[in-house]
């Protein structure tokens, strides 16, 4: 009697295990898609450190299923993170390797996005110029559908920000105007 509850308790974790497990992805990306939908990196519900663990546990699901434009954009709130917590070594190599794994593909999102990433992780290391360069360059790339430009908005704004901080107005007027 004993070896069968032992049996059924072993079957039924190993069943309801990978369920758990699945569930709690779909959860995390949920979570994950409404962040990035808002445009916030994090908040009360999904603090700092959590939101980095489910970019780090669905990336790899995503790249799977070829959900390639949901990929990057985790990678890069997962890599702003990082910069944010002030850990920078670890957010310029995992943008780096974003931005080959894009270049690869040819999949100009995931290049854009790439270097906001990097720009990302210069401005949080007090490097204005060399993030001035990274968002640039970011907004250079051609992206279709046209939906998925509004990172360009974004980093048009962060552009004109530096620029206006370093007491460059006259450049940061072009980027006003684009």
């Amino acid at each position: 009697m004993k070896k069968l509850f032992y049996t059924l308790l072993v079957i039924n974790s190993l069943i309801s295990l990978p369920l758990f497990t699945q569930e709690r992805n779909t959860e995390s990306l949920s979570i994950l898609q409404h962040l990035i939908e808002n445009n916030i990196a994090f908040d009360s519900i999904a603090p700092m450190d959590s939101v980095i663990s489910w970019g780090q546990q669905v990336s790899p699901i995503l790249e799977k299923e070829n959900r390639t434009e949901l990929f990057f954009r985790i990678k890069q709130l997962v890599i702003y993170l990082h910069s944010l917590r002030g850990d920078i070594g670890p957010a310029i190599d995992e943008a780096r390797l974003m931005y080959e794994k894009a270049e690869k593909m040819n999949f100009n999102l995931g290049i854009a996005l790439s270097s906001v990433a990097i720009g990302d992780a210069y401005y949080c290391s007090n490097m204005p110029k060399e993030a001035v360069d990274s968002y640039k360059e970011a907004i250079r790339y051609p992206v279709t559908p046209s939906y998925n430009d509004y990172y360009k908005e974004i980093t048009i704004s962060k552009i004109i920000s530096i620029l206006l901080r370093e007491g460059d107005i006259s450049e940061a007027e072009l980027y006003r105007n684009m």
